[in-house]
């Protein structure tokens, strides 16, 4: 496939329950405008990039995930996908609520991607500016020093006895 395609992909109609028949350029624009950047705003995460290149990076996936899976686009930059800070944000219990809202006005138009939107988001989100990312940071480092003051106020012996790595909880004497 070749840019010509991707050009007149942009143009196919979709149909949609609330917005009724519009073109996939459109769509995009609506769902990016109303949708996914005010949800992830709203949420306290800060964008690296531009709405600009947000939009092409997400019709190009699209594209990629609908047409031509040969089609190659940027992601904008190394992600981690293991930290903690990813796992907050992919499991955040809005998003459920927030893709039911998009599929149902669209028909199910971003079904097949959601996971894959969310994961492009991801890879455009400033973790330094973010207040979700810094609250959530600040949140661990709070939680460790409380365990850590705990840990040293305890009992040595008990201490030892958590720490203890091949050591029976529970013991059972039987008497004969």
């Amino acid at each position: 496939m070749s840019k010509n395609s991707f050009a007149s992909w942009q143009y196919e109609d979709v149909n949609t329950f609330d917005y009724g028949k519009l073109t996939i350029q459109n769509l995009l624009h609506m769902f990016l405008d109303d949708g996914i950047i005010p949800f992830i705003q709203k949420n306290g995460y800060t964008f690296l990039s531009s709405k600009t290149l947000i939009g092409d990076s997400l019709a190009s996936l699209l594209f990629y995930l609908d047409i031509d899976r040969q089609y190659m686009f940027d992601s904008t930059r190394n992600v981690n996908y293991k930290s903690e800070l990813f796992n907050n944000y992919m499991y955040y219990p809005e998003w459920e609520n927030f893709w039911k809202s998009w599929n149902n006005s669209t028909d199910n138009f971003f079904v097949d991607a959601e996971m894959k939107i969310q994961l492009l988001m991801w890879s455009c989100i400033d973790i330094n500016k973010s207040k979700s990312c810094q609250d959530y940071l600040e949140d661990i480092d709070t939680n460790e020093d409380e365990r850590m003051k705990k840990l040293k106020n305890m009992d040595p012996y008990l201490l030892d006895q958590l720490n203890a790595s091949n050591h029976y909880k529970f013991t059972r004497f039987e008497n004969s």
